[in-house]
């Protein structure tokens, strides 16, 4: 198999001929089966901005009702400027590495050379998985309220409810899921940035021809709840926000599944046999199934949609995008600790750690009070 005799080695994946007969080193096959180098720049740029134009914008009107108008804004433009910033440093630490020779080519083996595996380990790969696991649950909870609500139109009095359409909609994604990489998805993503185009297009003009209508009810603007909630809401909005930024400051991360498909491969895959051998396609379709199938049974049952963003946001976004790509710089390039980049990153990494934590603790904090009003497996949807 010629993909097999790609050789792995020094968490860095180097393209290497080794002779038929000659000896092979360990290959990894969640690099070898999962991950594909193949797109083309106009793959990566829908690829992208399908990511950023994801689920996570369909909380911003919620996040921003809980802190205001004025700070909601801030925080936005705030995230937007540090996470380009975090773009910048991820694609210098990579190119400072690719020019000595060695190409990464996902997030995990990057942080494996830098941090070492066992710090990786520790740190970014359960990070990952609950960037992975929480970003499928909101996916397949926006999915079910789409098609609930297209049912509701044609029929009103239906008797399906919404944790029948989050379950239908998590077949659709268990399939989607079974595809080997991203890669074979591009089409499937192309017509989804055209669908979210033409989304954003239809809310915003319907946003603006209601607010002029005379009609229109009256504008209220003040943050609503009492001081446990409005602290919740202020922590659990700043989440959400890094959310919305978060999906395409690592590349494989846009990929949601990927990750956790990468490992699992790299655990029970046999990288000497083909990618559709039934060695190989029988424990992916099983773990893939199981995978995409827990996720969905959460989302039917706690349909907390800004909730679950907020959670996602300030576990997993929040350090992965704002802190980590920090370090990763302050340890490859080592400035001086007598000079501005050295504590201007050392005050990024502190401010955005402690916003990790509150964050945390603020989403799980709403999630519980709202869990209180809504019964499991509830027919409507909660914070979208």
């Amino acid at each position: 198999m010629e993909e097999a005799s790609s050789a792995y080695h020094d968490n860095s994946v180097n393209i290497q001929r080794t002779p038929e007969h000659g000896q092979r080193k360990t290959v990894d096959g969640g690099i070898l089966l999962v991950i594909e180098a193949k797109g083309s720049w106009l793959h990566a740029g829908y690829h992208l901005t399908g990511a950023t134009a994801g689920p996570a914008l369909l909380s911003l009107p919620y996040a921003f009702a809980l802190v205001g108008w004025v700070p909601g804004v801030l925080a936005l433009l705030l995230g937007a400027g540090i996470s380009f910033y975090s773009y910048y440093i991820l694609i210098t630490i990579v190119e400072h590495f690719e020019s000595q020779g060695k190409r990464f080519v996902c997030f995990r083996s990057l942080a494996d050379h830098i941090m070492g595996k066992r710090w990786s380990l520790f740190f970014i790969a359960p990070l990952q998985f609950v960037i992975c696991y929480v970003t499928v649950i909101a996916a397949v909870l926006v999915g079910g309220v789409c098609m609930k609500e297209i049912y509701m139109l044609y029929n009103p009095d239906g008797p399906l409810k919404l944790y029948q359409f989050i379950s239908l909609f998590g077949v659709m994604t268990a399939v989607l899921a079974q595809t080997p990489s991203f890669h074979s998805l591009r089409h499937v993503n192309f017509l989804s940035i055209l669908l979210c185009l033409g989304y954003s297009l239809c809310a915003t003009c319907g946003s603006i021809i209601g607010g002029l209508s005379a009609d229109a009810s009256a504008k209220v603007y003040t943050v609503k709840g009492d001081l446990i909630h409005k602290t919740f809401g202020v922590f659990g909005s700043l989440a959400i926000i890094a959310t919305s930024f978060g999906n395409p400051i690592i590349v494989e991360i846009q990929v949601y599944l990927q990750p956790a498909f990468d490992v699992l491969e790299t655990h029970v895959a046999d990288v000497n046999k083909g990618r559709y051998s039934i060695r190989n396609l029988a424990p992916r379709v099983v773990g893939r199934t199981f995978f995409v199938g827990s996720a969905s049974f959460f989302a039917a049952m706690l349909p907390f949609f800004g909730d679950i963003n907020a959670l996602m946001g300030a576990l997993g976004y929040t350090p992965l995008v704002f802190v980590f790509p920090i370090i990763f710089s302050i340890i490859v390039y080592r400035p001086s600790k007598m000079g501005f980049t050295y504590w201007f990153h050392v005050l990024l990494i502190v401010c955005f750690s402690i916003l990790t934590v509150l964050g945390s603790l603020a989403a799980v904090g709403q999630l519980s009070l709202d869990a209180h009003k809504y019964r499991l497996f509830a027919d409507n949807i909660m914070s979208m």
